[in-house]
């Protein structure tokens, strides 16, 4: 979490456990476990014809608000598959979410989601992906560009109630990321922001 000066920007990399950083928190959610929460777990899924999705959330408060965001990149680690590639977006969350509280039911303990798995595009998320990844295959990371996204959160034009990964066929194969709970903390999600 580190600021790293470079001209008149800075970059700081959000990891869970870097730096002194505790602002990182995760969970999934399952279409067929639809009250279960899994929060606590060292691990998230995404896809298998659209029934595993993540929820992924970033405190970020060690960003000015006066900032202006160059670059903002979500990091996520692939550490299991089903066997085959999967196209997942990362989707701007727009009801209030809890990662410690989220089902496939309900954003928070309090609220349902409008539609089950954040799937209405008027008050659980945009329908636009801010970012759309092609895995190929897993032990490496994949990236999602949320550079707009970041500076609407920092601005105070958007609410930062995390973001959705969801995959964007109905294929048959389900990938496995590490969570911000992980033992190896190099391989946590990640959200790399450059401002100036």
């Amino acid at each position: 979490m580190t600021p790293t000066a470079s001209g008149v920007d800075v970059t700081l990399s959000l990891q869970e456990g870097n730096a002194g950083y505790t602002g990182g928190r995760d969970t999934y959610m399952e279409q067929y476990s639809a009250n279960s929460n899994y929060a606590a777990l060292d691990s998230f899924r995404v896809g298998y014809k659209r029934q595993s999705a993540g929820l992924l959330a970033f405190d970020l408060s060690p960003v000015p608000r006066s900032a202006s965001v160059v670059s903002a990149v979500l990091q996520v680690y692939a550490i299991g598959w089903g066997g085959g590639d999967i196209s997942i977006g990362a989707y701007a969350v727009l009801r209030d979410m809890v990662t410690a509280e989220a089902t496939w039911n309900h954003s928070n303990n309090a609220e349902l989601w409008g539609l089950g798995g954040c799937n209405d595009t008027l008050t659980d998320r945009r329908e636009t992906a801010e970012s759309t990844v092609a895995t190929s295959g897993i032990n490496k990371w994949y990236s999602f560009d949320v550079t707009a996204l970041v500076q609407e959160w920092v601005s105070g034009g958007l609410d930062n109630n995390g973001l959705l990964l969801m995959q964007t066929t109905t294929a048959s194969y389900r990938f496995v990321f590490a969570a911000a709970q992980k033992g190896d903390a190099s391989i946590r999600p990640k959200l790399v922001v450059t401002y100036r």
